[in-house]
């Protein structure tokens, strides 16, 4: 299922309507191998199970947040990606004089700055999100080494051995985020990177 089509409404209630087009667009760009449109459905999937547990008004948010958080992603530039991404969903977003909207442009806003640190958010609501985003970690070990290859691809100009030690550094950061045998699998991973690169 295409998400921009199950989330129409959404869309269409809180984004300019020729914004949209070219959000689709930048989840499509052919240097996304990981993060692209699999991944924004994912997340979209992961936060189904929290909708109940927030106000209509917070879900709407980790939506927004979903589209926005990696609309920008430029592997050559991926020091400003969350800030880029903050910038776009600032310049889509419809404004209002409503509290709960003004809120969910705020919450989104810092669910997609919380994505650029290994960090586990204080905030329920952006926690859930920054969750629903690192999601992938509990999928095992299989799962990671997958997903390992796709981001090589996105980084492919990125010569072996500096790949290798920005990659491994970035693992380890993970380690004590999740579980203990997420913590084993990151381990077997950064084995399998420093063995192939």
């Amino acid at each position: 299922m295409n998400p921009f089509i199950e989330h129409k409404e959404l869309l269409d209630k809180y984004i300019f309507k020729e914004h949209i087009p070219f959000l689709e667009q930048a989840w499509k760009e052919p240097w996304r191998v990981y993060h692209g449109m699999n991944h924004l459905q994912d997340i979209l999937e992961k936060l189904k199970e929290s909708a109940h547990k927030v106000h209509p008004y917070d879900y709407d948010s980790l939506c927004l947040a979903g589209f926005f958080h990696d609309c920008y992603y430029n592997p050559r530039d991926n020091k400003n990606n969350e800030d880029e991404s903050i910038k776009r969903f600032a310049k889509s977003f419809k404004p209002s004089k409503h509290r709960y909207i003004r809120n969910i442009s705020n919450n989104t806003s810092e669910m997609i700055l919380a994505t650029k640190y290994r960090k586990r958010p204080q905030d329920k609501l952006v926690r859930i999100f920054w969750e629903a985003d690192n999601a992938g970690f509990y999928n095992g070990y299989d799962w990671l080494l997958e997903s390992e290859r796709w981001i090589r691809k996105e980084y492919v100009h990125v010569p072996k051995k500096l790949y290798k030690k920005g990659r491994i550094d970035f693992l380890k950061t993970n380690i004590g985020l999740f579980d203990s045998k997420v913590d084993v699998d990151i381990e077997k991973l950064i084995e399998h990177v420093n063995a192939t690169y």
